[in-house]
């Protein structure tokens, strides 16, 4: 069986129970039957393959184990977002300091700033993703969770 944790900005339209909103969006996909679609990079040098499924009107690449248990969760979709209030086109500078201040850096994959939800913030700087620390003003490009 299939676990998604997933939240959406739509906060009026959203389930308030968190057991009853990742109940919906495990059923969700478990009825879709989708197949994996493109790869998706999950860390630093490993490409997985990966199924787009829209939940809540939100798009998302899901990669599954040999078991199929969701070993990463992730978003490129403006329309969604963290717990804390983070998404897609804010700039670094939004975050809350405290959170930047656990910034760290995967070689040739980007650099991540992990939230207390489990959710992590994606920033790709130059040609590698990793070419220069992320400024002020530069954006959140994608939005994941991996187990």
């Amino acid at each position: 069986m299939v676990l998604l944790v997933l939240t959406s900005c739509n906060q009026e339209s959203a389930p308030k129970d968190n057991v009853s909103q990742d109940a919906l969006m495990e059923s969700e996909f478990a009825q879709s039957g989708a197949k994996a679609s493109r790869f998706v990079m999950t860390s630093s040098g490993s490409l997985k393959p990966s199924t787009a499924v829209i939940l809540d009107g939100i798009t998302f690449n899901i990669v599954q184990d040999q078991q199929g248990d969701t070993i990463y969760r992730g978003t490129r979709d403006s329309v969604f977002e963290t717990p804390e209030g983070y998404s897609i086109g804010d700039s670094i500078g939004m975050v809350q300091n405290s959170y930047r201040e656990l910034m760290y850096k995967e070689p040739g994959f980007g650099y991540f700033i992990p939230l207390p939800s489990g959710w992590i913030l994606g920033f790709c700087q130059g040609a590698t993703c990793t070419s220069f620390e992320p400024k002020t003003k530069d954006p959140i490009r994608w939005i994941f969770k991996r187990e």
